[in-house]
């Protein structure tokens, strides 16, 4: 399953964690948005894993799942721009 995990995170040093351990486990599509291609149980173990980097006062992680046919169906601006592909996810 494919999932958008974005994060909000205060401190640079918390920040930067955060992002190196989504950069391991999908692609960065915004500089907090990470796109991820992971079971729900895997995605629950990162978040879990996010978690304990974060000050839960202060930061947020969050994961939203995309529907199964997302990649056929989205939309880019600008009209010719290369949409997500499949081929460009690490799993």
């Amino acid at each position: 399953m494919y999932w958008i995990v974005a994060y909000d995170v205060s401190s640079d040093r918390r920040r930067n964690r955060v992002a190196k351990q989504l950069e391991r486990a999908g692609i960065r599509i915004q500089k907090s948005v990470f796109l991820v291609h992971l079971p729900r149980p895997a995605v629950q173990k990162l978040l879990g894993q996010l978690g304990q980097l974060i000050e839960p006062r202060a930061d947020q992680v969050a994961a939203w799942p995309l529907q199964a046919d997302w990649l056929n169906t989205q939309i880019v601006r600008p009209e010719g721009a290369r949409p997500w592909a499949h081929g460009s996810l690490v799993v």
